[in-house]
């Protein structure tokens, strides 16, 4: 196996957490079974599984967030646990404090700081023994001991790493406060403070999604050099390929495979434990199948009848049946390997085939006060017409987020979110369909299939299917899943086949590709590449841009911005 920095002797004292025979069970299938694993400090656990598998109930579980229905999670009671979740909407964040206290509360450096000051200022008095000098002593060593002395240091490197310091965000420091950063700056700023702890135990719940390559590569770089045990679960497999010394899968009929190596290496060993033990699953099944016929043939012949000694032969033949059945059921490779689900194609459509949405932007600036510009194209000015692709890429905080919204908001008429300076136009009467990151309009109650179907102009119940088998949702309980149930990353592929059974005029998809699995986002280009009416993304996936019939590429940053026509 192929060396990287992390240790690969781990020593047994370095453990950290041990799950042992986890199992869970949702409200209509068993999520996963037997999983059992132990995280190392030195080690970084990738859980892989498509949407919907149970990675985030697996993570929430080992955090101490929810209770297993069956095995055990050990953690002593010293282990310290720093947990991001997927949805950042769980954790409630005083927006008064400082990006400082913010991060230091991570290593109860605010705690220390807040001691070691009223001691400071009792001891610049004069009004001091031995008990203070030695508590302060001791606040002093709790300082240094914590990184009281470098923290702000590591804070500026983490903002740096994240992409949210001042240099480029414009205006997060030190003393920002929580609530004047962005709703789309908050998960890298959550990914960041769980970075700056302490912690034996580092839990994040798919940090990659909405990061670019860049920032995704110094995450890397950041975690291989921790001592930490750390947690992730992850659909990104060039992530997991990169950083990951343990791979831990949860299959879609619930089995949990753990290999200890790189993901490469694992996909090899996985497939080949998989076919082996399909094989003498198929082998174990054909003799069944013989003895149980020859077993029939002679029980509906009534030979078994005929004297004792052939209804002794008859009941050790049936005994033999069950012995076999028994061990059947019990062979792994009995157990579905892939989903049986065929996703059938299908692709968005435009409601009114007979409409031309163009969509002309003009000059946009865009502020959030008279210091922070969020978006500046006052220069550029251009159509995006029928049947066109426009792809718009940059950095983090560049803009892109900011332009979508207000094209959506021009579209609505809604006048909630308009340019400072310049003009949107988009004609009226035209049916929009808008998703982002923190705009995916699904409720938090309900039925999954009854919901698409009120989405729906005509409510059709086999298109309704269609479309929502398209997007990852098993048919065979496609009417029983509940919103309550479905993980975050099903909540995006809802969205999507919300907007696909909506029939859109225009579309605007920032971010879509995120969360989603391989198969689901092939289906996705496929089903964008077909569709008739305009057509605007935004995507950190360079490989899922690539692959889309892009018309237009509008390129942002804060030194320019360029807009490419694509040759075809």
């Amino acid at each position: 196996m192929e060396k990287d920095s992390i240790k690969e002797k781990i020593s047994t004292n370095s453990e950290v957490v041990d799950i042992n025979k986890a199992s869970f069970v949702s409200y209509d299938k068993v999520l996963f079974y037997d999983a059992s694993f132990k995280i190392h400090k030195g080690e970084i656990v990738s859980v892989i599984g498509e949407s919907g598998s149970g990675k985030s109930v697996l993570l929430q579980i080992i955090a101490g967030k929810l209770p297993l229905d069956e095995g055990e999670v050990k953690r002593s009671n010293s282990t310290e646990a720093s947990y991001v979740p997927q949805n950042i909407e769980q954790i409630n964040v005083d927006g008064n404090i400082t990006v400082r206290d913010f991060y230091y509360s991570a290593r109860e450096l605010v705690k220390i700081n807040q001691k070691k000051e009223e001691l400071e200022s009792v001891m610049a008095n004069g009004n001091y023994d031995q008990q203070i000098l030695r508590q302060y002593e001791n606040i002093l060593n709790d300082f240094e001991y914590k990184g009281g002395y470098t923290a702000d240091f590591e804070i500026e490197k983490i903002l740096e790493g994240m992409k949210i310091s001042e240099k480029h965000s414009g205006h997060i420091n030190l003393n920002t406060k929580i609530g004047e950063i962005s709703s789309g700056q908050h998960t890298r700023l959550l990914i960041g403070r769980a970075l700056f702890s302490s912690s034996d135990l580092l839990i994040l719940d798919d940090p990659t999604s909405h990061l670019d390559v860049d920032t995704v590569n110094w995450l890397v770089d950041f975690l291989k050099k921790r001592d930490q045990g750390i947690l992730i679960a992850t659909q990104n497999i060039d992530f997991a390929e990169k950083c990951a010394n343990r791979i831990v899968e949860i299959t879609s009929f619930g089995r949990v495979l753990t290999f200890k190596g790189k993901y490469s290496e694992y996909v090899i060993k996985r497939d080949s434990i998989l076919e082996s033990e399909k094989k003498a699953a198929d082998s174990a099944l054909e003799k069944y199948k013989k003895l149980e016929a020859t077993y029939l043939k002679f029980k509906n012949a009534g030979v078994y009848k005929k004297s004792k000694d052939m209804a002794q032969v008859g009941n050790a033949l049936e005994s033999r049946l069950e012995r076999m059945k028994e061990n059947l059921n019990e062979m792994p490779g009995v157990r579905k390997v892939f989903r049986e689900d065929k996703i059938k194609e299908v692709s968005f459509i435009q409601s009114n085939e007979n409409i031309n949405p163009a969509i002309h932007i003009s000059g946009i600036k865009k502020s959030y006060d008279d210091k922070h510009v969020a978006l500046d194209i006052k220069n550029t000015d251009f159509f995006i017409k029928r049947k066109q692709i426009l792809a718009i890429t940059g950095n983090n905080g560049s803009g892109k987020s900011t332009l979508m919204r207000m094209i959506n908001d021009s579209a609505n008429r809604k006048n909630e979110f308009v340019p400072d300076k310049g003009e949107i136009f988009v004609e009226k009467g035209l049916k929009v369909g808008y998703i982002a990151p923190d705009y995916l309009e699904i409720p938090k109650k309900g039925n999954v299939f009854h919901f698409l179907l009120e989405s729906m102009q005509e409510k059709n119940e086999a298109e309704a299917t269609k479309i929502l088998t398209f997007f990852g949702f098993s048919h065979q309980n496609i009417r029983l899943r509940t919103i309550e149930t479905i993980s975050s990353g099903e909540k995006k592929q809802l969205a999507l086949a919300k907007i696909m059974a909506q029939r859109p005029d225009i579309l605007l998809l920032d971010e879509p590709a995120d969360n989603l699995k391989s198969d689901l986002i092939e289906g996705l280009i496929k089903a964008i590449n077909k569709y008739e009416g305009t057509t605007i993304i935004i995507s950190h996936n360079k490989d899922f841009i690539n692959r889309l019939d892009v018309d237009l590429v509008l390129e942002l940053s804060k030194d320019k911005v360029s807009l490419k026509e694509i040759s075809k």
